[in-house]
């Protein structure tokens, strides 16, 4: 094998590890797009029984990202879907995001869920149970230099200003653990954010979380 056809097969082992790498990624891993649709469905159809507005199409992807939320190594693409729940209680986002592996150029598409709930007057403060190393690229880069753990029953991820909140945070500890969802606080809401779309029942156990926190810290 001369030079220029090892070179080749360098270029070529590499394309296929890429290619692995994305479809092994855990964030593919929420769902093919046929369950993703059908859960999407579901949201729908909930939607339509409480009396939330939806857009989605075009009359979502016109909805800018939070850049409060942005992380260095993801990119948020369009908007898909928007629920608004009745008299503003809370807007849940479905986008499109691009994340990189850190040290590669690739990148490959997940999707992002964000509940906000309006929290006038919240500390700045995020919470959640341990990352993986694929969840911990969504890490909010407003927090960086500025988190580290706390043990409850187990160790949990916070920043911020958490110690304002803690006590009033302490009781849904478990629950924000089994969630594995980022809680996050920005100063006027509270936002669930998560790197997985679930269906309707998920979703409606993700509203009494965000509502049961928001009650907490009014």
């Amino acid at each position: 094998m001369d030079a220029a056809q090892f070179a080749v097969a360098v270029v070529l082992v590499g394309v296929c590890i890429g290619v692995v790498l994305v479809m092994r990624s855990p964030g593919l891993a929420g769902g093919s797009p046929r369950t993703r649709a059908a859960r999407r469905d579901g949201l729908r159809r909930l939607g339509a029984e409480q009396g939330w507005s939806l857009a989605e199409g075009e009359e979502a992807s016109g909805r800018t990202y939070d850049e409060r939320l942005g992380a260095e190594r993801v990119v948020a693409g369009e908007c898909e879907l928007v629920l608004q729940g009745r008299a503003d209680e809370f807007v849940a986002e479905s986008w499109v995001t691009h994340a990189r592996t850190l040290g590669s150029p690739l990148t490959f598409r997940t999707h992002q869920q964000v509940i906000r709930f309006p929290c006038a007057g919240t500390p700045e403060f995020i919470v959640r149970s341990l990352p993986s190393r694929h969840e911990l690229r969504y890490f909010p880069a407003r927090f960086k230099g500025r988190s580290g753990f706390v043990n409850f029953h187990t160790q949990m991820l916070v920043g911020g200003e958490f110690a304002a909140v803690q006590d009033r945070i302490a009781p849904f500890v478990e629950a924000i653990h089994a969630s594995r969802l980022w809680v996050i606080g920005l100063e006027d809401e509270l936002v669930l954010m998560s790197t997985r779309e679930v269906d309707a029942v998920h979703f409606q156990q993700r509203l009494a979380l965000g509502r049961a926190i928001t009650e907490a810290l009014g």
